[in-house]
């Protein structure tokens, strides 16, 4: 069941058949031999194509069969459920990046998907997650290598789940994220010691701000907002805060580089 909980909490492509058997820490003959008898409902690759090809259904409408309980029956399985096993899976990876280039698939997906999973769950599971969170080796998010790059920070939805984060309020968020204030922009702008280079192009920057420094007005753009990440291991983030649609034709233009490391 966990192997169709991974495909119902993460049904996008970018995994490959022995990618998602990794993810669930499952060599490729275990992996395979627990899914033999869903050969009817499921699409499974040939050995060749193992390292390409994912699993996945033929038809999606099997996977609303399984979530829905009064159809399913004893097969149901919980949608949040399996997102929420999906997060705490990525965020045990994201912990454990070694560097090591057979995983670089696994720890792509999971900083491109945790965060995003992470604002979706529902309000049942939030105690859950923040005490996870309490214990997420922020830090190491500078040092996973394969999420270092604009792309992977902004496509992920990271800037959304700090909003989301600081949104709850430190006494459900557990005071996880603050924001670190009453330094210039200048100030704001200097690197410091364990500190993450984020951004998040918005088409809103400013009601962005807002969510974060009711009283900030209309700053000029791009603006970089300083915040402090983590409990037990945290890190400095600065935020770059900007307009999405003017990035994206400076992009179009070659002025930003969307693969640059961070």
């Amino acid at each position: 069941m966990r192997i169709l909980g991974l495909l119902i909490a993460h049904p996008h492509r970018h995994f490959c058949y022995d990618d998602q058997a990794r993810f669930l820490n499952l060599d490729r003959a275990t992996f395979h031999q627990s899914i033999q008898r869903l050969h009817p409902v499921l699409w499974i690759p040939s050995t060749d194509e193992c390292g390409a090809a994912p699993l996945g259904p033929f038809d999606r409408l099997f996977f609303d069969f399984l979530t829905d309980p009064n159809r399913s029956g004893k097969y149901w399985l919980h949608k949040e459920a399996s997102d929420y096993d999906f997060v705490l899976r990525c965020l045990q990876w994201l912990e454990n990046d070694d560097g090591s280039p057979s995983d670089n698939a696994v720890i792509k997906s999971s900083a491109l998907f945790v965060w995003i999973t992470c604002y979706k769950l529902s309000d049942g599971f939030i105690p859950a997650l923040i005490s996870r969170l309490e214990g997420f080796d922020f830090s190491r998010l500078k040092q996973a290598h394969i999420i270092r790059t604009r792309y992977a920070l902004v496509m992920g939805g990271f800037g959304e789940f700090l909003r989301w984060l600081y949104s709850l309020g430190s006494i459900r968020n557990k005071s996880l994220i603050s924001v670190v204030q009453e330094v210039s922009q200048e100030e704001a702008s200097r690197p410091v010691h364990n500190e993450l280079q984020a951004w998040h192009w918005i088409k809103s920057p400013h009601d962005y701000i807002a969510s974060f420094i009711p009283d900030m007005g209309t700053p000029e753009l791009p603006f970089t907002l300083k915040l402090r990440l983590g409990k037990l291991s945290h890190v400095y983030i600065s935020v770059e805060v900007d307009d999405n649609r003017r990035i994206w034709d400076s992009h179009v233009h070659g002025l930003v580089d969307m693969d640059v490391p961070v």
